[in-house]
């Protein structure tokens, strides 16, 4: 007796809808089978419709097979490999800038230039106007390679090199060694006053400070306190002995101290702190006296003193050490001590490559792209210190 007679209700049957080519193998069977509930009936048979069935079925066509990926762990990817995608970058060829004459930030058209490398290094450079910052970095850029400058001089209204300012802002350059090399415009510049003054219509430089020269002096701090929050080492470039200046501004933000962007507490980690070399620009090869680096070594030494920045010194303990680099030659033709003037900034570079560098953030580990994050966020707040307004003040 069927279970319609006992009254058991009729359970619906779940049909299998199967290609109608008798030719089509099991595996396209298993591949376009689909499950069709059937209309309600009597339970004895079950017509299903042919509009019922998709139109893949009815043209025989098997649907695409979905696309496979294959995940490659990072661990597997070795920082030394050249070819792998995390280390691969494009070449630079000249510098960008990153903040511009307006003290704003323009740093993204350096993101295509930087990887996820770890091995890398960032020196900055700082000085007053026209004393060799961008001839410094120029030297760092191309050694060993002689390749064109990447920072090549602007020209100014008339069409001529070394009158005024060249650098304006903070323009940026990263080498095949994976050196980020940062030029600062010149502090306590005339020019950048100038400059300030006549094209304050069109300037979209914003600040507190209604005079024109508490507005330079207020982005000399900021500049200065930036380069020392984000650099591994700093260049502090004279070809003289020595403005008094300079070093009041690298003790005033010693004293201000940059803004930390970690959440973490001051005492969780270890205070970054750069590295400060000094550059002796001016030294007359056929002049070349020890005696006279000897007595700005003393002198810088009494000046730092009590002085908690990081300054490279002959030795833990030891004075104040100045690099002496050779003058930059203004005339083409060829100088007859060519050859020391070539060991002194090969010495230079040489010994600025191979100078320990410190971490910046001692916690954690920043790769070429979170270090430009890093600087992004450090110069907005370096921009709203309140530690630099309220010291700008109490000068004004």
């Amino acid at each position: 007796m069927s279970q319609l007679e006992h009254g058991s209700p009729v359970k619906t049957p779940i049909i299998l809808a199967k290609h109608e080519k008798s030719s089509a193998s099991s595996g396209e069977m298993r591949v376009t089978g689909r499950l069709w509930k059937p209309t309600e009936g009597d339970g004895r048979g079950v017509n299903v419709p042919k509009h019922a069935i998709p139109n893949l079925l009815q043209s025989g066509e098997l649907p695409a097979p979905p696309p496979t990926y294959k995940i490659r762990q990072r661990n597997d990817m070795k920082p030394g490999l050249a070819g792998s995608d995390w280390t691969k970058s494009v070449p630079q060829h000249s510098a960008v800038k990153i903040v511009d004459g307006s003290m704003n930030w323009c740093g993204e058209s350096l993101f295509e230039f930087l990887t996820d490398n770890n091995e890398y290094r960032v020196i900055g450079v700082l000085g007053t106007e026209g004393v060799g910052k961008t001839h410094a970095m120029n030297l760092l850029a191309t050694h060993p390679k002689k390749e064109p400058f990447p920072f090549a001089p602007e020209l100014n209204e008339y069409g001529c090199e070394g009158v005024g300012h060249t650098t304006q802002g903070i323009n940026a350059f990263i080498t095949s060694e994976r050196v980020i090399l940062l030029d600062c415009q010149p502090i306590f510049s005339t020019s950048v006053l100038h400059s300030v003054i006549n094209n304050e219509r069109n300037s979209k430089f914003t600040s507190d400070y209604s005079n024109r020269e508490d507005m330079c002096d207020s982005a000399n701090l900021e500049l200065v306190m930036f380069i020392l929050s984000v650099c591994h080492i700093v260049l502090v470039v004279e070809n003289w002995f020595t403005d008094p200046n300079l070093h009041r501004i690298l003790q005033s933000v010693e004293m201000l101290k940059p803004p930390q962007l970690s959440n973490d507490k001051p005492d969780d980690h270890n205070e970054f702190k750069s590295k400060i070399v000094f550059i002796n620009n001016s030294c007359a090869i056929d002049r070349l006296d020890e005696s006279e680096m000897k007595l700005m070594e003393t002198c810088l030494t009494q000046i730092y003193s009590k002085s908690s920045l990081c300054i490279y010194r002959r030795g833990p303990g030891g004075d104040v050490k100045v690099t002496p680099l050779a003058k930059e030659s203004s005339s083409t033709s060829p100088c007859p001590n060519s050859s020391i003037s070539e060991g002194l900034n090969r010495k230079f570079v040489e010994e600025t490559m191979a100078m320990p560098i410190s971490p910046v953030l001692s916690h954690t580990t920043l790769s070429e792209r979170n270090w430009f994050q890093y600087a992004a966020k450090m110069w907005e707040a370096v921009r709203k210190s309140p530690f630099i307004s309220e010291y700008m003040r109490l000068l004004i």
